[in-house]
């Protein structure tokens, strides 16, 4: 991963956090919960969704991915469309088991604080790692291989994807008012 790539990943990373953040900023707990129609995700269900991504993402990058043989060439057709492909919201796509939310927080700032931590670690890691980065692979269930730079920018863009779900359900008919 090129300096230049590190730099675009960790804006990518800290942006996407805090446009995530101020979306669920201030909610009470009945905006949190609040369901649009029966099988729909509450906010609260993709603060969840992006805590277990988040972590699970960041441990395949460090542990799977960097075990896998190294690749000699570089493709990097995922690096500009991925945040296109992924915030587009007119494709639904459904959540693997293992990511998708059973309510394993109490409350909002519950489901923060372990997105926070986990979005810190990541952070982290893309400042620190000597990882090559580029020239290991994993599937990805949807979009094929990608190598671990792109890996890096998936979870920006699948949070902005998710940010932009909270705000498809503020919009909805139904949802309860802000408590002043």
């Amino acid at each position: 991963m090129s300096d230049a790539e590190r730099q675009s990943a960790m804006t990518a990373l800290e942006e996407s956090r805090e446009k995530f953040a101020n979306s669920v900023k201030g909610l009470s707990e009945k905006q949190w919960k609040f369901r649009a129609a029966e099988g729909k995700w509450s906010i609260a269900d993709v603060a969840e969704h992006l805590a277990l991504t988040e972590g699970g993402i960041t441990s395949l990058v460090q542990q799977q991915l960097m075990q896998s043989p190294e690749v000699e060439t570089v493709d990097t057709a995922w690096d500009q469309k991925m945040r296109p492909v992924l915030t587009d919201r007119s494709t639904k796509v459904q959540a693997p088991e293992p990511l998708r939310p059973s309510s394993n927080f109490a409350t909002g700032d519950a489901a923060m604080d372990a997105f926070r931590g986990s979005r810190m670690k990541t952070i982290s890691y893309v400042q620190n790692t000597k990882d090559d980065l580029r020239h290991h692979k994993a599937p990805h269930p949807f979009l094929g291989p990608l190598d671990g730079y792109q890996w890096l920018l998936l979870l920006s863009a699948h949070t902005e994807r998710h940010t932009a779900q909270i705000e498809e359900v503020k919009t909805s008919a139904g949802y309860p008012a802000s408590v002043k």
